[in-house]
């Protein structure tokens, strides 16, 4: 390949990109966990939005932390209580890995955590993270 064609490729995903950027600045969706930089809000919608829609994932997402506002009072709370609020989403595994890697998080760090923290608190317990977005 010459370079004037790796240039010309070049420009051409730039030029995508600003297409992309652009028209994702006019039509994104307002979403909790984007006006948001606590790590324990985006972890929590990772986790969820794995095994389910957005829509579907909206009012699971407002109830669970109206139940457990922080990763302590998910990690001291009963696992019958977690499993309640995730009723109806879906599959429990991921409820119960996310109240393990929080027990983690508590246990192990005296509940801070950092978005670092909670990747390694996830691959661990293979709970889903996929970083910063």
């Amino acid at each position: 390949m010459k370079d004037s064609d790796i240039n010309m490729k070049a420009k051409k995903i730039r030029h995508i990109r600003s297409k992309l950027f652009l028209w994702y600045k006019k039509n994104q969706r307002s979403l909790p966990w984007r006006k948001t930089d606590d790590p324990y809000r985006i972890w929590v919608s990772e986790v969820m939005l794995q095994q389910t829609h957005v829509n579907t994932v909206l009012p699971f997402y407002r109830a669970f932390f109206l139940q457990f506002p922080n990763v302590r009072s998910l990690a001291q709370a009963d696992i019958n209580n977690v499993l309640k609020v995730w009723e109806g989403m879906g599959y429990y595994a991921p409820a119960r890995n996310l109240y393990q890697a929080a027990k983690t998080v508590v246990e192990k760090h005296d509940g801070k955590y950092s978005l670092e923290g909670f990747e390694i608190a996830s691959k661990q317990l293979m709970v889903g993270w996929s970083g910063i977005y």
